[in-house]
């Protein structure tokens, strides 16, 4: 990986490239720990205040996205076991949702529903 006025320009075609791209994933976790270090300096120069900025802004957020799919993988992983089937139109409204909080109320109820529709229900009972 470049160093000095190269590495901003560097994160940045890293973060162009697809998520599951094995370039990517061999230095995430390395610019992710990088960016913590950097802010975790009391004075950081403009470049180093660039480079958490862009760290940050783009390795943290697909992290966030790959939590959820994951959390969402969950949920089909349980009803397939359990013997539910999942049309492809629930797989995709399933796999689409990024709220952590809903995909883990989802696979709560994947526990125990009797069809994807109590999935998706989103009433609470009392």
């Amino acid at each position: 990986m470049a160093a000095g006025p190269l590495l901003p320009e560097a994160i940045a075609e890293l973060a162009a490239l697809p998520g599951d791209a094995i370039e990517r994933g061999l230095v995430e976790g390395n610019l992710v720990e990088l960016q913590r270090v950097l802010g975790a300096k009391p004075r950081r120069t403009l470049e180093e205040e660039e480079i958490v900025a862009m760290v940050q802004g783009t390795f943290t957020e697909a992290r966030k996205m790959g939590r959820a799919e994951a959390s969402a993988r969950a949920v089909l992983t349980v009803l397939r076991v359990r013997g539910i089937v999942v049309s492809d139109v629930d797989r995709e409204r399933i796999l689409a949702e990024k709220d952590p909080a809903r995909l883990e109320r989802r696979l709560e109820k994947a526990t125990v529903a009797a069809s994807v529709a109590e999935v998706f229900n989103e009433n609470r009972a009392a």
